[in-house]
């Protein structure tokens, strides 16, 4: 095969491929002042807090009984999952878990819409000092019910968090 004809193929290989990691609908975000009161029940997603400076960390609010399951797009060690709790202590518990680490400021929250329109959950970033928010979270609508949560820390941000990494 001649090496004009193997630039082509390479680079159909290439775009199929990255294609093919997210596959699915991409869900819409919004973002929100933090909700008050409200009656639904929520399993909450824990993401990240690895060590003492991890910026990849988020907590995500997922409602029960809406035909929606939120899995993040990571290995099972990297996130904890706890079910049945009412708005007020998912958002507390969620607040403490992404508030540990020593530059911690604020959090911003996003609430989680599904493909019709209806809100499926909700996504907790904590912010920094001067820093602003480390994070894209994107949410994939995945075969039946099931939302791929993809979890990236912008690469900026860990440099400045971790100025002696080299990644």
């Amino acid at each position: 095969m001649q090496t004009k004809t193997k630039i082509p193929i390479i680079l159909l290989l290439t775009v199929l491929l990255l294609t093919s990691c997210t596959t699915g609908m991409r869900l819409n975000t919004e973002y929100i002042n933090t909700p008050g009161e409200f009656p639904e029940k929520f399993s909450v997603i824990l993401y990240g807090a690895r060590h003492a400076e991890d910026v990849e960390t988020v907590a995500i609010l997922d409602m029960e009984g809406d035909g929606y399951e939120m899995i993040p797009f990571a290995p099972e060690y990297d996130f904890t999952i706890i079910k049945g709790l009412t708005g007020n202590e998912a958002f507390r518990k969620a607040r403490e878990f992404i508030g540990f680490h020593r530059d911690y400021w604020t959090y911003g929250t996003r609430k989680i819409f599904d493909e019709k329109g209806n809100p499926i959950g909700y996504e907790l970033k904590p912010l920094y000092t001067s820093r602003g928010n480390p994070l894209r979270l994107s949410y994939y609508l995945e075969g039946e019910g099931r939302v791929k949560v993809y979890i990236q820390a912008i690469p900026e941000f860990r440099k400045l968090f971790s100025p002696l990494r080299d990644d």
